[in-house]
């Protein structure tokens, strides 16, 4: 064994220092003690663990590496173990300390370890070596740790102190390096003697700053400025002064670069004054951002008090109103200073106030909710919203932000859109109805006429047959009624003059109506409509008769005729008609009016205010159906106690042939020996119309389908007629075997018979002489006078 000065001299003739310091002792300490291992260890924070700075194994260094202390030898030198914290274990260390899977790898078997201290005297760790073969107990082993530990205390205490500085250096440096700001320095004339960093725009770099004013640099007119003039006043009282502000131009960003500036006075111990050091930052951005923000907030208030929807700020604790917007002001009927001294529960219904809370408490749980609920405004009167909120932060608060948009228009379209989806129901209901009932009473109507003809000669019975005809015409009407409402009734339209329609019916309406009641008629030049002119004497008829029932006590019925242009925004707020030319006609009355609840269901068939046995129902319904399958339009208004106008709009038509009005004639006209195809598929309607024309003169084959026609086409030279339903069963319908009927006779006349109106004629595009229609039930004298028109035509 060395001395320990020749042991000690290995740790300093190197002049090692740090991690270099600590692997010198490690090895000096293997030599001295003539052991295998030997380390440094640093203690960490927590007094649990370690960490190896240096490690000798026999011949080299090796990589440190830590350790927890819980279970080693090295526990017990921190435990104050030994004379000032010194351990030994001679032999056996493995089996004294099991837990240090260390000692069995290395097959260690003593062990010596010594603590050093750091400037507060804290143990900061210690000196150990380890050999694999037992060491005897050297009183000197002892001195020696504790020179040993003294040296690397002391380098420790060193090292550390160097690397705290160092490490305050680097972090000087990075801040250096990364501030955003110039530093300068100004001599006692305020002219630049030191800039750190130039942060003029690349425009105005070519110029050297030192030796000039910051005035000078930027331009510009100090004196004539207010802020420079105030700032040099400052710097000529020699007084500190900070975030002084100012901008120059740049070509760069096509505006200005904006700075911002600050400095203080400096002065020699005697009080001499040498000049200002200070710093400059470039506040471009923050000024641009100000800027924007500015703009920004202009929109927002832009946005938020001309917004057409309500908006609402609301404290979600108090649910009392922070703020709100000029649109729910005026849609609540209140102040905006009004509306924020109110709550939610304010302007909504107290039926409704539990929907609120639930709603309020979505919104919290989940942030966010839309929901329809009620307003009610300062008036009374209450209006439906939809109302979409949801939380944000405002001012670094929770609130609850809601938008709310008056759906009055939006709802008044789905109640009418239920109440059309449930009149085309009962439209399709009643139109199916119709058409087979049609059917029966053709049957019905046609055999009481030929029995009719027979029963001449017995009064009583007649009498009973006039009965049934009476009552079939009745159900017929009734039939007729409901497919106008359905839209399938069977029109034969004309081009007609609406005002000669309204002067004709004069004399028939004064009949009908009490002398308490006066008529005015005002027919204007209106023009021609295309309508059937018998639908629309009866459609006139019903509404008048309807005036009359509204006026028990007298009053004025008037009936206007004319021409109108409806534009985009009535029809729009119709939904049911273009835009373009109308002939209006309007009947008006200053009865008793009619409720808005009673309003909405006054064309629904079959719904009447009336007595039982005093209406059916049906005559609005009957009017409304006829006008729509028109292309019309049916507008209602009253008011109770006011009266009620009921206007029909019909499209136009620039037909110059306008017909007459009504043909009233009933002379039966005869048939002479003309041959007429009947194709029915209803053999009791059929037998019934091949009865009717062979009695009244002509002579009559009959098909019962499409198919079966064109087979007795082929066996007919001649075909003065084609008389056939419209809808055939078969395969065929009835404008498609008249299309091929046409090919093979030249000339062909074709007359229709229908239950109600199907779209297969219209969609042959013909005109209305093309193809004429007979309505089903049909009496003798429609089918003789329809058959001889068409034949003489």
């Amino acid at each position: 064994m060395q001395s320990h000065d020749d042991a000690l001299s290995l740790l300093g003739d190197r002049k090692a220092c740090g991690v270099e310091f600590f692997r010198n002792a490690a090895h000096a300490m293997c030599l001295q003690m003539d052991c295998r291992w030997a380390a440094i260890a640093q203690r960490g924070e927590n007094g649990n663990s370690a960490t190896l700075l240096a490690f000798w194994d026999g011949a080299a260094a090796a990589e440190p590496f830590a350790f927890q202390l819980a279970g080693t030898p090295c526990e017990q030198i921190y435990a104050g173990t030994g004379a000032d914290n010194h351990f030994f274990v001679s032999d056996g260390v493995q089996d004294r300390f099991p837990e240090f899977e260390l000692l069995r790898r290395i097959g260690a078997q003593c062990y010596r370890g010594h603590v050093f201290f750091d400037a507060e005297g804290r143990a900061a760790g210690h000196v150990l070596i380890m050999d694999d073969k037992p060491a005897s107990d050297d009183p000197d082993a002892v001195t020696f740790f504790q020179l040993v530990s003294q040296r690397v205390g002391a380098e420790y205490n060193r090292w550390l102190a160097e690397e705290s500085l160092r490490d305050n250096q680097r972090r000087l440096t990075d801040f250096a390096e990364s501030i955003s700001d110039s530093l300068w320095e100004t001599d006692e004339n305020h002219r630049f003697t030191f800039v750190s960093q130039y942060l003029m725009p690349p425009e105005y770099r070519d110029r050297e700053p030192l030796g000039k004013t910051r005035w000078e640099l930027v331009g510009g007119d100090p004196d004539g400025d207010r802020n420079w003039v105030q700032h040099r006043q400052a710097l000529d009282n020699r007084e500190p002064f900070r975030d002084f502000e100012y901008a120059v131009p740049s070509e760069q960003l096509g505006g200005k670069r904006y700075f911002s500036v600050s400095g203080h006075p400096v002065f020699d111990p005697d009080g001499t004054f040498r000049g200002y050091r200070g710093a400059t930052n470039d506040i471009t951005d923050k000024q641009l951002m100000l800027e924007a923000l500015c703009r920004s907030e202009e929109r927002y208030h832009h946005v938020f008090d001309f917004a057409n929807d309500s908006i609402f700020i609301i404290d979600p604790d108090t649910h009392r109103f922070l703020e709100v917007n000029e649109s729910a002001a005026q849609r609540l009927g209140y102040s905006r200073d009004q509306l924020t001294q109110m709550t939610v529960r304010d302007i909504h219904p107290e039926d409704d106030l539990t929907h609120i809370h639930d709603a309020f408490g979505e919104i919290m749980s989940h942030g966010a909710s839309m929901f329809e609920t009620i307003h009610t405004r300062k008036d009374g009167t209450k209006i439906p919203v939809e109302i979409s909120a949801r939380t944000v932060k405002l001012d670094g608060r929770e609130v609850s932000l809601a938008f709310g948009r008056d759906i009055s228009e939006r709802k008044a379209a789905e109640e009418k859109l239920r109440q059309a989806q449930k009149m085309e129901a009962v439209g399709q209901l009643t139109g199916g109805i119709a058409h087979d009932f049609n059917n029966l009473l053709a049957v019905i109507v046609g055999n009481l006429e030929l029995a009719e003809e027979r029963l001449e000669s017995d009064p009583n019975v007649l009498g009973m047959v006039d009965s049934a005809l009476r009552a079939a015409e009745k159900g017929a009407e009734l039939i007729s009624r409901l497919l106008a409402f359905s839209r399938k009734q069977a029109l034969s339209p004309r081009t007609l003059s609406a005002g000669a329609i309204v002067t004709g019916m004069h004399d028939m309406l004064r009949r009908i109506l009490p002398e308490t009641i006066d008529i005015s008629v005002a027919t204007e030049d209106a023009g021609a409509i295309s309508v059937d002119p018998r639908m629309l004497e009866s459609a006139l008829l019903n509404l008048v008769v309807n005036a009359r029932d509204a006026m028990p006590g007298g009053g004025t019925l008037t009936i206007e005729t004319a021409d109108v242009e409806l534009d985009y925004t009535v029809t729009q707020d119709q939904r049911e008609i273009p835009a373009g030319p109308y002939v209006r006609i309007a009947v008006s009355d200053d009865g008793e009016g009619i409720d808005a609840g009673i309003l909405e269901r006054v064309f629904e068939p079959f719904f009447t205010t009336k007595e039982v046995g005093q209406g059916s129902g049906m005559g609005l319904s009957m009017v409304l159906g006829f006008v729509r399958q028109s292309s019309g339009h049916v507008h209602i208004y009253s008011e109770p106690g006011q009266g009620t106008t009921i206007k029909l709009y019909f499209p136009r038509t620039d037909s110059e042939q306008v017909h007459a009005s009504v043909d009233d004639s009933h002379a039966i006209a005869k048939g002479q020996g003309e041959h007429i195809l009947v194709v029915e598929d209803d053999d009791d309607v059929r037998a019934m119309a091949v009865t009717m024309l062979q009695r009244l003169g002509y002579a009559v084959t009959s098909a019962t389908t499409g198919p079966e026609a064109l087979a007795v086409m082929k066996d007919l030279d001649q075909l003065d007629l084609l008389l056939s339903d419209v809808v055939l069963a078969g395969g065929m319908d009835g404008p498609s075997v008249a299309d091929i009927a046409r090919e093979k006779y030249d000339g062909l006349r074709v007359l229709f018979m229908s239950g109600y109106a199907h779209t297969a004629i219209k969609d042959r595009k013909r005109t209305e002489d093309d193809y004429v229609l007979l309505p089903k039930p049909f009496r003798k004298t429609d089918l003789a006078k329809a058959v001889r028109d068409i034949i003489d035509a």
